[in-house]
């Protein structure tokens, strides 16, 4: 295959911490950019696939390529336990930008705290907690509920972010990886998409959400919502009203703003 993707793709799989997470962040990208998840039973159709059409072309690029047997792996022995520092992280002290009523000017719509630094879009919010260097996933402890949040080193009393997130996240899309060792990074699913979180968690300082990029990508809508805008962008790229036989391609220049 292809060597000059490695990079890439290897760089995924450190930031989720597995290739569960790996499939997961390409699939999402499948279904968020493109019309592989568009099932129709026109045969005429201008977009997505028949039914199992789709689920077929997974198996067989599954199936390009043999099994290896265990041996064929190789094996790299653990590097020895070692007792890690405190965290060794500067803090980011760049001054935050308030408004007159103190709440924080949004940074890529999310804010700051002293905890953790976070964004948001209309359907997700990405939280990323520092922690010590060379923390390893299995000294962490990370428990998420549809309503709140745990983050916590093993053996510590304290941990490092805990509360109610002021909305509800959907838990069986929500994930969480480790950063290079040195950030832990949640990937909060929003339950109610297309609203602006103020906070991660209640009581921590708040953004003012008047102030966030409202701009959606063609991405952030349904499928049936999608199909319609690439039919008025084409017409309007090609001229007149367009006819019941018109194709409309997907779009594979990147997802334009609307």
């Amino acid at each position: 295959m292809q060597a000059r993707y490695d990079d890439a793709l290897m760089g995924i799989v450190q930031k989720e911490g597995s290739i569960h997470g790996l499939l997961h962040v390409f699939f999402d990208f499948l279904h968020r950019n493109t019309d592989f998840y568009v099932v129709s039973d026109n045969p005429q159709r201008q977009m997505g696939f028949a039914p199992g059409v789709a689920q077929n072309l997974v198996l067989q690029s599954f199936q390009r390529f043999p099994m290896k047997p265990l041996d064929a792996v190789p094996v790299r022995a653990p590097p020895a336990a070692t007792v890690q520092p405190p965290p060794t992280q500067q803090p980011d002290t760049r001054p935050i930008a308030l408004t007159d009523d103190g709440k924080q000017v949004p940074e890529g719509n999310g804010g700051r705290t002293d905890k953790y630094s976070w964004t948001q879009s209309l359907q997700e919010l990405t939280v990323t907690i520092p922690v010590p260097a060379g923390t390893k996933s299995r000294d962490l402890d990370v428990r998420m509920t549809s309503a709140s949040v745990h983050v916590a080193i093993k053996g510590h009393s304290a941990p490092l972010v805990h509360g109610t997130f002021p909305g509800k996240i959907k838990v069986e899309e929500s994930l969480w990886s480790l950063d290079s060792s040195e950030a832990v990074v949640l990937s909060l699913e929003k339950a109610t998409p297309k609203t602006w979180w103020k906070s991660v968690l209640e009581g921590d300082a708040e953004i003012d959400t008047t102030k966030v990029d409202s701009t959606m990508h063609i991405s952030d809508y349904d499928p049936v919502t999608q199909g319609a805008i690439r039919k008025v962008m084409y017409e309007q790229r090609h001229g007149g009203s367009g006819s019941s036989d018109a194709k409309y391609p997907p779009m594979n220049d990147g997802p334009p703003r609307l």
